[in-house]
């Protein structure tokens, strides 16, 4: 299956990305890799490569995509960067005198060794979060710790139905009967007919009721961005009264250009609805997706499940925390929903993919502190 590639909001996924992509002038060949969906600790912009072997992009997708990874990276300038050689790059956050890289180098496959080896040169201490299997050999070879750290799921829409045995189809059945009979209706809309600052409440609201209550997560996770984007879908939910109670945004996944798929990346609601409205705006938007030809909707990642560390020289102290903190019940209930998520992602039985931590520096606790640090959760 050949590679996708997100486009990132114009102007400012992960992207979800985790790695930035962007539309090219010209295409001239695929590149052939599995696809890769950046999703980290809850929402993500997605991002995975479907990577031309033509070298120019269009300046326009180039110059919003510098403007995103200040978003994506937290909107702090001076320790957020892009490393650029002509038009391949790779985006990061400095903490400290460590350079922590989001997702694969936006290069073609061909091109990713020399690019990672010329930042790692110049940087130094490095990480690279939630990278795929291909950028993590490349790491290993320069003598890098691979570690594990969770599973990236999709549906394949063209089969996907919504009967059948899985809890999520019967959650996603429930909703939509539930929400019929409440008088609740779906519809997509651009944000720009409603009023941004009662989006903005429900945002608010809606993060009270989370672990990390008074600011967004970063860095791995795409900060929410109320105000319309191209391609980017909006879905709202309004009550009898035409009250907004819930809204989900989706954001595009591309290959050769085209839209094939979308990631949720984002979905709130007032803390008195019904929690399964949830799950009736994603089969509205499921529902929409699969009449539109779209082929995949991108579940993001499911952070430090499933790690089994057996492919790479590992670093057994990074393995051990990340094992700790995904069994820790305070963990889970004060700074992150680790299983649950997990078990949210796994009912929906879609294709699941490793996703992996890389580091050349010791000791590795402290880089794994950073990366809290940079994600606004300490």
């Amino acid at each position: 299956m050949p590679a996708y590639f997100a486009l990132p909001q114009f102007p400012g996924c992960i992207c979800f990305l985790r790695e930035i992509v962007y539309k090219r002038k010209e295409r001239s060949g695929l590149a052939d890799e599995k696809p890769h969906v950046c999703s980290a600790l809850g929402r993500t912009k997605v991002q995975s490569i479907d990577e031309n072997r033509s070298s120019r992009y269009s300046a326009i997708a180039i110059a919003s995509t510098w403007q995103f990874c200040a978003r994506l990276l937290g909107d702090v300038p001076a320790r957020t960067g892009t490393f650029r050689r002509r038009s391949r790059f790779l985006s990061y956050k400095t903490v400290g005198n460590t350079a922590l890289v989001l997702s694969n180098p936006v290069a073609a496959p061909a091109k990713r060794r020399a690019l990672i080896n010329r930042f790692v040169e110049e940087k130094g201490d490095v990480c690279f979060w939630q990278i795929s299997r291909p950028v993590a050999e490349i790491l290993a070879g320069l003598g890098c710790s691979i570690n594990e750290m969770g599973t990236e799921s999709h549906i394949n829409l063209a089969n996907y139905r919504f009967a059948g045995s899985a809890p999520a189809k019967r959650n996603l059945r429930r909703a939509y009967n539930r929400m019929l009979d409440c008088g609740y209706t779906t519809r997509e809309s651009p944000a720009a007919s409603l009023n941004l600052q009662e989006l903005e409440a429900i945002s608010v609201k809606w993060r009270r009721t989370r672990s990390v209550t008074k600011r967004e997560i970063m860095f791995l996770v795409r900060p929410i961005v109320l105000e319309d984007e191209p391609d980017v879908r909006k879905f709202f939910t309004f009550d009898r009264g035409g009250q907004l109670k819930a809204f989900a945004f989706f954001d595009p996944v591309y290959e050769g250009g085209e839209v094939v798929g979308y990631l949720c990346s984002t979905r709130r609601r007032l803390p008195e609805v019904d929690s399964l409205v949830g799950y009736a705006q994603l089969r509205h938007a499921m529902e929409s997706f699969q009449q539109e030809g779209e082929r995949y909707l991108f579940l993001g990642l499911s952070p430090l499940a499933n790690i089994k560390d057996q492919e790479f020289a590992y670093n057994w102290l990074v393995r051990r925390t990340f094992r700790f903190a995904y069994a820790n019940a305070f963990i889970n209930r004060f700074l992150y929903p680790l299983q649950k998520l997990t078990k949210h992602k796994a009912a929906f039985a879609g294709t699941a993919a490793q996703s992996y931590y890389a580091f050349n520096r010791h000791p590795s606790v402290p880089r794994l502190i950073k990366v809290l640090r940079a994600c606004t959760l300490i």
